[in-house]
């Protein structure tokens, strides 16, 4: 049954944010055929799919912390899997597209991520920014990982945090310099499910 949410949750992200247009402000299935047929090239097909990919898994890690979703710790440790296997996904191609670009900074430059935030210039605060981001995404792995494993002892707080500091990180992965986030409207829904889940883990635990 887990696995349907999570195969329904990416589906839909393909359907109506994959599939819809900057340009028009519609949804145009055409879009998806040309990422499904590599119409363009196989760079932007996994471009897309990886934008996909990880809106699905913050979303379905979302729905995990929620009991009405996920019942049983058989369904919750389910979704929390399949969540878990899309981030990863998500970051490992995402540092092997980005690193050393404006997304994923070198790690030389990080020892300037403060200055670099305060700075008065808006493109340097947004190269602070997308540091900060980086930081953000992977401590939010780590405490994901720990809380799926149980290697730690506060188990769901390690879990709720880990998806906060997910969310925190696509937020600021997704806003340009001037502080306007760059999403299609379907990724909106990530961000009510994913904090619902950690207010719902925190509150229930």
């Amino acid at each position: 049954m887990q696995y349907i949410i999570s195969a329904a949750t990416l589906l839909s992200y393909l359907l109506f944010y994959t599939a819809y247009s900057k340009e028009t402000k519609k949804l145009e299935f055409s879009l998806l055929l040309t990422v499904f047929t590599c119409g363009k090239s196989v760079d932007h097909t996994l471009v897309e799919l990886n934008k996909a990919i990880s809106l699905a898994g913050m979303t379905v890690f979302g729905l995990a912390l929620m009991p009405p979703v996920a019942p049983t710790v058989e369904a919750k440790n389910s979704l929390l899997f399949e969540a878990l296997v899309m981030l990863t996904l998500h970051s490992i191609y995402s540092n092997l597209k980005y690193y050393g670009g404006k997304n994923i900074p070198p790690l030389t430059t990080f020892p300037r991520m403060l200055p670099d935030l305060a700075s008065s210039n808006k493109k340097i605060r947004a190269e602070g920014v997308k540091k900060a981001s980086v930081i953000l995404g992977s401590l939010g792995q780590m405490g994901l990982w720990l809380g799926y494993f149980e290697y730690v002892s506060f188990v769901t707080v390690s879990l709720a945090i880990g998806l906060a500091l997910g969310v925190a990180h696509f937020y600021t992965m997704e806003i340009d310099y001037k502080g306007v986030l760059q999403v299609r409207p379907w990724a909106y829904i990530a961000f009510p499910i994913s904090i619902g889940g950690v207010i719902y883990a925190l509150v229930t635990m």
